[in-house]
């Protein structure tokens, strides 16, 4: 499957955008590198809470001008979310089941990156998606008029806050992602 994504490259200002977000388009190995060089230099856990919180909050951002942009809403929103992932090259995400009513989901990723770029590595090499999940899935509960403070928990999990239960890098050839609610709590 190919994966298109709508670019607008402005001559003048070389700023070159999808749907009015600027963007900077970087080879893969570039990113991967760059992100390995920081966890490397701070530890794989002080990286990931920091991913975690920085994805958490560009996610949430990034679904409130979507639904805006697009007119969507609810689920709507996150599937366009995973979709626009998918799209640049973040590897091929979908749902395997989600509830926005519980603030359950779990997301499955094939052909990630971070694997794709590390093929030799052991480990959860995903965990920076977990934040933006979690991110995507508060936005859309706080929608449905609770908000279920997301966290991933689980117990084959490298990052803190991420549930990846199976991992691209082991004989899985996907990632599974667990999204759960930490609490629930009705918007009055």
């Amino acid at each position: 499957m190919k994966h298109t994504t709508p670019t607008n490259d402005e001559n003048s200002t070389q700023i070159t955008d999808t749907n009015d977000v600027p963007m900077m388009y970087v080879p893969r190995d570039y990113f991967t590198n760059n992100q390995l060089a920081i966890e490397d230099a701070i530890g794989f856990d002080k990286y990931a809470e920091i991913l975690y919180d920085a994805g958490y909050k560009s996610a949430y951002h990034w679904c409130e001008k979507e639904a805006e942009l697009n007119h969507l809403s609810g689920i709507a929103v996150f599937e366009h979310y995973l979709n626009r992932l998918s799209q640049r090259g973040w590897g091929v995400f979908s749902f395997e089941f989600v509830n926005v009513d519980t603030g359950n989901a779990e997301i499955k990723l094939e052909y990630s990156s971070f694997v794709l770029s590390q093929p030799e590595k052991p480990g959860k090499l995903c965990n920076m998606f977990s934040g933006w999940f979690a991110g995507a899935m508060d936005w859309c509960t706080k929608r449905k008029g609770h908000y279920a403070h997301t966290n991933c928990e689980g117990i084959d999990c490298a990052a803190q806050y991420c549930a990846q239960s199976k991992c691209g890098d082991t004989s899985e050839s996907f990632c599974i992602f667990t999204i759960k609610p930490s609490a629930i709590n009705s918007q009055t």
